[in-house]
């Protein structure tokens, strides 16, 4: 039986000692820049952004792993946030009864295949408002031998233990949205952080 590590309380320590101290801060310093108001992150991990969050927005945090999801409690509890509504369970599967004016997916696309990022894509802009800003952050894409070499064992180690579909970054050209803002962050060992800014292209009715 393989080890599950999205599933292991350490997994997250692992992630700070491999890409660094700032790995958590300049995520949510992105999602803080943003100025909404009511924002749902789709796999919230360890819930070490949360410490970073603009207390004064509300937030839905979606996580799949039960262990993460108790990490997120700790972090909720540590932090004293009032306005964070934790959620455990699939994104596919959970049903939410309104809709946001900002959807985040930190290091969630990349672990998906073209058919489940279609399906993901589809239920984003259903639950976005006509106004709504989609924000991803994830890999950028590898400009070098050892960043590419970095990636393919990341994505080795992922298949192996997670059982990820994903084998190679996503493109990311969304069919029903349209970039806003784009920007690369050098952080870490041969890695690299892109953000990218979205909004829907049509307006719902």
């Amino acid at each position: 039986m393989s080890i599950k590590l999205f599933e292991k309380s350490w997994y997250h320590k692992l992630v700070k000692v491999v890409y660094g101290s700032t790995f958590y801060r300049l995520q949510a310093n992105e999602i803080n820049n943003l100025k909404l108001k009511n924002i749902l992150i789709i796999g919230a991990g360890s819930g070490e952004i949360i410490k970073y969050l603009n207390p004064n927005v509300n937030y839905t945090l979606v996580e799949k792993s039960n262990i993460f999801h108790q990490l997120c409690l700790k972090q909720v509890v540590y932090t004293q946030s009032k306005n964070i509504n934790l959620i455990n369970g699939d994104f596919f599967e959970i049903k939410l009864k309104q809709n946001f004016d900002g959807v985040i997916f930190p290091f969630f696309l990349d672990l998906l295949n073209e058919s489940e990022i279609k399906k993901t894509l589809q239920k984003t802009e259903f639950l976005l408002e006509k106004t709504g800003i989609l924000l991803t952050l994830d890999f950028k894409s590898p400009s070098n031998f050892m960043e590419s070499f970095h990636l393919k064992f990341l994505y080795f180690i992922f298949r192996l233990t997670d059982n990820i579909k994903a084998k190679n970054l996503p493109s990311l050209n969304l069919v029903n949205f349209k970039i806003m803002q784009e920007k690369d962050y050098k952080i870490g060992l041969f890695y690299k952080l892109q953000s990218r800014k979205y909004t829907i292209i049509t307006n719902k009715v």
